[in-house]
């Protein structure tokens, strides 16, 4: 198997194993809650842990930037607490488990989903694929857990959760140190606008599941989860969405993702013209699903391609998770879910024609000018060398070796020659680069600086 191979293959584990200990987590938390706690609480215990979700999730960029991305540490006591977490939820069921130690746990689930997004967006800009990492990590997370955890905990539950945990903590662990902070790029009223862009459309997106998502959560309460339980058969309908939005965030650095997500939003407005039909219900939840799959997908391919062009790319890596939990809060406080279907609608068709104009501000309809702008901004060797040095904390007598290594073929020897140093001090120097960048060899390094360059362009 060849080194990219298994590169993205660590990446889909990592990935895959963040999204099942997420949604077993919160199932943990939330749907075994019930018969445990009144019926008051339990509409209000989702939305505190989204809370928590939010803390935890925006405690990492803090923590990255004083430690100046050296948070390994901190990444595996989160890991600890979050397994910890994870078996009092599984083992004792008490009201104040469900609300104390589940609150906990969404915290430390919300911070290293910082961590996983923000490794995410970096490897997008090394040129790996991680639309089909995103694909391939969801698809096998969400049909596990319909499996073992889609009627009821299975017996076997406990020792996926611990392979998931395994896997997680061998990823985190053996990382490179990331950067702390981004390229300072060129373009940054572009980026702005990118940004803007971004937040708008990914906020209509949600705002398409908000109306079914709290309606459901309602009816799954009332009904003890027995016959309405968002756990059901239909929640596979998010293993296709994904693959296919991720084979889609490979393709010319994703630009046909967002008016695919702008198709799947157009289909979800039938959310609130079916969900009065009781017998409509599976069909409504196989929309619903879909629905929450295109905007995740959008977010995540998105934000990921514009995080690391931006100062604080470890916050806007993950912003569409923030963005997912407030509205899941605000929309929840509203009573957003109690209102008539007609105005929904009206609300849903407002939303589409906001996001088709955004997208045409942002110029996601122009494919090919998109295309001429990529090129235009494309960066030179020296740009991509200073991205590389921030974005593995490389030396300066590193970079030295780093640029010979890259810019240059000659031998170790020659290049030892040429900066006055001993070979064994650029083996030295090489090894260190190579751990950094988490490759094995040159020619890998040298993939990573080429994928730089050609990311460079993305979104301008």
């Amino acid at each position: 198997m060849d080194e990219k191979r298994k590169h993205h293959i660590h990446l889909a584990l990592m990935f895959g194993a963040y999204i099942f200990l997420h949604t077993t987590i919160l199932l943990l938390a939330n749907r075994e809650s019930n018969g445990y706690i009144s019926a008051a609480l339990e509409e209000k215990l989702y939305y505190i842990h989204m809370t928590f979700m939010i803390l935890g999730l925006l405690s990492f960029t803090p923590i990255n930037r004083l430690t100046k991305g050296k948070t390994k540490l901190f990444d595996v006591f989160a890991l600890i607490l979050l397994a910890v977490g994870t078996v009092i939820l599984y083992t004792v069921k008490q009201a104040w488990v469900f609300v104390g130690i589940g609150s906990a746990a969404v915290f430390c689930l919300g911070y290293l989903g910082a961590l996983v997004y923000w490794r995410m967006s970096m490897e997008t800009a090394a040129a790996s694929r991680t639309g089909l990492v995103m694909g391939i990590g969801c698809g096998a997370a969400y049909t596990l857990q319909y499996f073992f955890e889609g009627h009821g905990l299975s017996p076997v539950l406990p020792f996926i959760i611990a392979f998931a945990f395994a896997a997680l903590g061998y990823v985190t662990v053996k990382r490179g140190e990331e950067p702390q902070s981004a390229d300072d790029s060129k373009d940054n009223e572009n980026i702005r606008k990118n940004l803007i862009c971004a937040v708008i459309i990914a906020s209509g997106l949600i705002f398409f599941n908000s109306f079914f998502n709290g309606y459901l959560h309602h009816l799954q309460i009332q009904s003890n989860f027995e016959r309405i339980d968002a756990y059901a058969w239909p929640r596979l309908m998010l293993v296709p969405v994904y693959i296919v939005f991720g084979l889609l965030g490979d393709v010319k650095h994703g630009k046909f993702v967002p008016i695919a997500s702008l198709c799947m939003g157009l289909v979800t407005l039938l959310h609130s013209v079916l969900t009065a039909s009781e017998t409509a219900y599976w069909i409504n939840m196989c929309l619903f699903y879909f629905s929450i799959a295109s905007a995740a997908s959008y977010f995540s391919i998105v934000f990921w391609n514009i995080a690391p062009k931006t100062r604080f790319p470890e916050l806007w890596a993950s912003t569409g998770r923030i963005l997912d939990a407030l509205a899941v809060i605000i929309l929840g406080v509203l009573k957003f879910s109690s209102l008539h279907t007609a105005v929904v609608l009206a609300l849903n068709i407002a939303v589409i024609a906001v996001l088709i104009i955004t997208m045409a501000v942002n110029n996601d309809f122009n494919f090919f000018m998109q295309e001429i702008q990529s090129v235009k901004t494309k960066m030179t060797s020296e740009e991509a060398m200073g991205i590389l040095q921030r974005r593995y904390s490389l030396t300066p007598s590193e970079m030295k070796v780093a640029k010979e290594l890259l810019l240059t073929d000659d031998k170790q020897s020659e290049i030892a020659e040429r900066l006055s140093i001993k070979v064994g001090t650029v083996q030295f120097h090489a090894t260190n680069i190579y751990r950094k960048a988490g490759v094995e060899n040159r020619a890998a390094l040298g993939r990573v600086f080429n994928g730089i360059i050609e990311k460079s362009g993305i979104l301008t």
